[in-house]
């Protein structure tokens, strides 16, 4: 098994998050994201629980020994999540649906109050890669565990992205216009 685990503020309150939470999709970091679809919502007592389905493009380059066992185009993911609005909590769980026969991922983050400042919030990520195939095991909890660490980062800056999008809308049209710009060509290149 491997484990994984990080700490991360972001720079808007919780209700701000609480808000953006369902809204992360589409963002520039998760194309490979191509729809979402709420199963379930319930309301028991202050927490909201809902549970969706999120259809990923799984373009990995797998290595040679796991390529017949990871698939490609599009699989399901599961997010389970507990927003709290008493304790001013929100808990996502996620895990794989389509490559259980070989690895199990699953992810809980938490986002609560920031202790330092009210004025942000605190993400505690925590990840479990489990593989149970004989002799690979190792192997296959390394590969899946580095694709999903490669992953986190661009998890928060679409999270990020989102946010702004929502809340400082001025920001992102600064973001989007020097993306733009970076992909120009200039002149002299041209001719």
């Amino acid at each position: 098994m491997k484990y994984y685990n990080n700490t991360n503020n972001i720079n808007f309150k919780w209700e701000q998050v609480s808000k953006a939470i369902f809204l992360r999709y589409p963002n520039p970091w998760s194309k490979h994201v191509y729809s979402e679809d709420t199963i379930s919502r319930t309301v028991e007592g202050p927490i909201l629980k809902t549970v969706r389905l999120l259809t990923k493009n799984t373009a990995v380059k797998a290595p040679q020994f796991m390529g017949r066992f990871v698939p490609t185009g599009p699989v399901c993911i599961v997010e389970e999540s507990h927003i709290d609005a008493m304790k001013k909590t929100i808990i996502t769980y996620t895990r794989n649906t389509a490559f259980n026969h070989i690895a199990n991922v699953v992810e809980r983050c938490e986002f609560s109050l920031s202790k330092d400042n009210k004025n942000k919030t605190l993400v505690k990520r925590e990840a479990w890669v489990i593989s149970n195939v004989y002799g690979l095991s190792k192997a296959i909890e390394m590969f899946f565990f580095d694709r999903y660490k490669s992953q986190v980062k661009k998890s928060l800056k679409g999270l990020e992205y989102i946010l702004n999008k929502m809340y400082v809308p001025e920001k992102i049209l600064s973001m989007d216009l020097s993306h733009s710009l970076s992909r120009t060509v200039p002149l002299a290149h041209r001719i």
